[in-house]
């Protein structure tokens, strides 16, 4: 499913973002992408050997959140453009983040799409199991800074932690 995410505050309006979905044989298959003038974004460079790193979404970053349908546990997957990643747990909203050590990823890159998938059965979850899932993304740019894209914002600022904006 192609998605487009809406900027919190609609403070940009040069590029648009957006974000496709789906799980199959119970990997979730993720692609990112952005279309437009994408001159004015900041885009990390790019690593010789991407890996696992912490605060990403400190800058462009491309994120996921998913949780078992009724449950407070959820899962946190951080994507840079630069292909480091990382993939946090949570027992409750914002509580107890852990990394999550059973997922490895690895990326892809072409122009300004981005793609990733996640093996759930390594996290337990079986692909009988209803997902509830958020997009989202931060976006640096040039003359704004940071912007938070998501499919919904609920919050009274972005915080794309809130369970009610798992809206997949």
């Amino acid at each position: 499913m192609k998605r487009s995410l809406v900027c919190f505050d609609s403070v940009v309006k040069n590029f648009s973002v957006f974000a496709e979905a789906s799980i199959l044989d119970n990997q979730l298959m993720l692609e990112y992408w952005i279309d437009g003038a994408v001159g004015d974004i900041l885009f990390p460079q790019g690593s010789k050997a991407p890996s696992r790193k912490d605060e990403l979404w400190q800058t462009t970053c491309f994120e996921a959140f998913w949780a078992i349908a009724g449950k407070k546990a959820y899962w946190e997957l951080n994507l840079s453009p630069s292909l480091d990643w990382n993939v946090y747990s949570f027992s409750g909203y914002r509580a107890d983040q852990k990394p999550e050590n059973r997922i490895k990823l690895e990326a892809t890159k072409l122009a300004n799409r981005f793609k990733t998938s996640v093996d759930l059965s390594k996290l337990g979850l079986k692909a009988s199991e209803e997902i509830d899932l958020g997009l989202s993304a931060v976006i640096e740019t040039k003359t704004v800074g940071n912007t938070y894209w998501a499919l919904t914002h609920k919050g009274l600022k972005p915080d794309f932690h809130l369970r009610k904006s798992f809206i997949c």
